[in-house]
């Protein structure tokens, strides 16, 4: 199994692109770490992912606890705050896959590329899925708003399997040599 025990974050995990990407994680053995802003979706995809077999790892924070977490999560971690949840979404991943989304959307790959400029979670391949991201970027990087360096491991796909390809092909040396997929997102 390609991703057997590897941890994937899914944002828009509830449907569409997301949805397709976490059953292609879960059935090949990997652990889905879902996001959606849909809660009902949401618990339904978790639920429907470990009835199928898969694993799926819930990371929230007290300012959700007014929500009851999904009975099917294999795990669950708790965060004090939206911001410690973030670093801990970050920090467990290995790669990003990121569907179109709304502004939190943005604001999350918008930080994930600050991190690259300051050196960090560099060797995490960022995978930006669907035709809008091109755009995106090229309005980011025109208006100097985003630097080249802060492109590293970042690429574009066309759909969902494609992004599992990407976010999961292995570098040569990791952390070290040319990215294998910043020049898909910088050119």
């Amino acid at each position: 199994m390609r991703f057997q025990d590897k941890v994937a974050l899914i944002t828009a995990a509830a449907s569409g692109i997301g949805r397709a990407t976490a059953d292609i994680i879960a059935k090949e053995g990997g652990i889905v770490v879902a996001v959606d802003n849909n809660e009902e979706r949401l618990d339904r995809t978790v639920t429907e992912l470990r009835e199928a077999g898969g694993r799926a790892i819930g990371i929230t924070c007290a300012e959700f606890r007014s929500r009851t977490a999904n009975p099917y999560l294999t795990e669950l971690h708790e965060e004090p705050d939206l911001f410690a949840r973030t670093r801990r979404l970050i920090g467990s991943s290995r790669s990003f896959i990121i569907l179109p989304g709304k502004s939190g959307t943005l604001a999350e790959a918008v930080f994930l590329w600050a991190l690259r400029r300051a050196g960090l979670g560099e060797g995490k391949p960022v995978v930006l899925v669907g035709d809008i991201w091109p755009r995106v970027l090229e309005a980011l990087r025109s208006s100097k708003l985003l630097e080249a360096e802060s492109l590293s491991d970042t690429t574009i796909a066309i759909d969902e399997e494609e992004a599992v390809v990407k976010a999961t092909a292995e570098r040569a040396e990791a952390g070290h040599g040319e990215s294998r997929t910043g020049s898909d997102a910088q050119g």
